[in-house]
């Protein structure tokens, strides 16, 4: 099944894929947000609190409204993009999104909400950190990116203690309002409101073209990490190889699972 694609720029897509048997719709935003840019940790604080509140609306406000409506959201942030989904019923859909595109672009950074986040990324933080799999994934990143300091990046308890709400404000200025990378949609919707939806979000759309960086140099061989009092241990294994555009790329997924 092919998606229909529209131009919301000449580098901005969307994808619409229209054939669901149901009545449900999912709609992805991607943006430029991902932990390589920006400074220090800040991609991931900005994704957090992205539906944390407006001038007008708070964040329980915000979450009964598409509550109301019976949809709900996903986000997740990797290195190179930050996705936000979107779930609900086709015949609420211009409504629903009509209130997370102004829950996203409207944030307030309150200060209380960032407290509140930050007091619970450090408890978080200090629960994973005794956890082998998290000790092992954050090592075996550190060898593979070795030579990249943006992809190698690891968040510090330190880095919890002092962020600024005007560092906040710039990076979701610059990667989300103006960091658009794509759009799909997902859903037997209008026709009609493809295009509204592109008239609504295409203000977002990133100038130009993402660039990222190449040429990893990674370091092989073994590391072994002792966790005292550990009851169980972490394996992880890996090699740089091709990527998605490569031929073999699903069938070596296949195999990896199996």
């Amino acid at each position: 099944v092919e998606p229909h694609i529209f131009d919301i720029t000449p580098t901005v897509k969307l994808y619409w894929m229209q054939p669901v048997p149901d009545e449900t719709t999912r709609i992805e935003f991607h943006f430029d947000a991902g932990t390589i840019r920006g400074n220090r940790k800040i991609a991931g604080f900005v994704n957090s609190l992205l539906l944390s509140g407006t001038a007008d609306k708070t964040s329980t406000q915000i979450n009964q409204e598409l509550d109301g409506l019976g949809s709900y959201l996903d986000q997740e942030i990797a290195q190179e993009l930050a996705i936000v989904s979107l779930y609900c019923l086709k015949e609420n859909v211009e409504k629903a999104v009509a209130i997370l595109v102004n829950a996203i672009q409207e944030v307030a950074f309150h200060e209380h909400e960032i407290s509140d986040m930050l007091r619970e990324k450090k408890q978080q933080f200090l629960v994973s950190s005794e956890k082998v799999s998290v000790l092992v994934r954050r090592a075996f990143q550190k060898q593979l990116f070795s030579n990249s300091e943006n992809y190698n990046r690891q968040l510090e308890l330190s880095d919890l203690e002092d962020v600024s709400v005007l560092d906040l404000k710039r990076f979701h200025k610059e990667f989300y309002v103006q960091g658009l990378r794509k759009v799909i949609v997902v859903g037997d919707v209008e026709p009609a409101y493809i295009d509204r939806l592109i008239d609504t979000v295409g203000a977002w759309s990133k100038p130009g073209i993402c660039e990222f960086e190449k040429d990893f140099i990674n370091i092989p061989g073994r590391l072994h990490i002792e966790k005292k009092d550990a009851v169980q241990t972490a394996i992880r294994m890996g090699i740089p190889l091709f990527n998605k555009t490569h031929e073999d790329f699903l069938d070596f997924q296949i195999l990896q699972t199996i």
